[in-house]
């Protein structure tokens, strides 16, 4: 692994410059750990450099697999795992999203979980209704927008995997027969 070495520079210089520099940088000294936090601490005293105009405007940030964290949702942790239970249940049906975990059938989302660790779950409109009664909720909100086709699953639904597991079954169903979304062609 390489060093990156920032040096003052005390007139702003072009994008090849910069670009010379650290290559010196990179082929100088000895190699050391970079970790997340020296990242953030590099980042710290370049601002602070800049800020105090003892150096150039810096316009790009450096992005590498070894800089970059993984995204986990900041959903409740016990929300996550009731959710994971629920889908691990149907092993035809895959959780997918890091920061949001969601599951989907042909485009189509079936259910979701936001970062509060409420569950929106997609149901026929029959089922819908019924749902909203029996269990007191509502319709699902996200971003101060109803999701018509989704309801709210309560906190203590979501933790009881055996009783929610039937909803999950008619949403999965019901969206199974639904015709799948066109798919966005890019480039085309």
């Amino acid at each position: 692994m390489k060093v990156l070495v920032i040096m003052e520079i005390a007139t702003p210089v072009s994008q090849s410059e910069l670009e010379a520099l650290l290559i010196e940088g990179l082929e100088s000294g000895d190699a050391i750990p970079v970790t997340p936090e020296f990242w953030k601490d590099l980042w710290k005293r370049v601002d602070s450099r800049r800020n105090s105009g003892q150096v150039a405007s810096v316009d790009f940030k450096l992005r590498t697999k070894s800089t970059m964290t993984k995204k986990t949702s900041s959903a409740p942790p016990e929300c996550i795992a009731a959710y994971d239970r629920l889908i691990t249940s149907f092993p035809n049906i895959e959780r997918k999203g890091a920061t949001m975990p969601y599951t989907s059938i042909n485009d189509h989302m079936t259910s979701y979980l936001n970062s509060d660790g409420l569950m929106a779950l997609k149901l026929p409109p029959a089922e819908r209704e019924e749902f909203l009664a029996k269990y007191e909720t509502k319709l699902f909100e996200a971003y101060g927008i109803v999701q018509k086709e989704f309801v709210t699953v309560p906190p203590a639904l979501l933790s009881n995997t055996d009783e929610l597991k039937p909803h999950f079954a008619m949403s999965v169903e019901w969206v199974q027969s639904l015709k799948p979304k066109a798919k966005n062609r890019k480039g085309k």
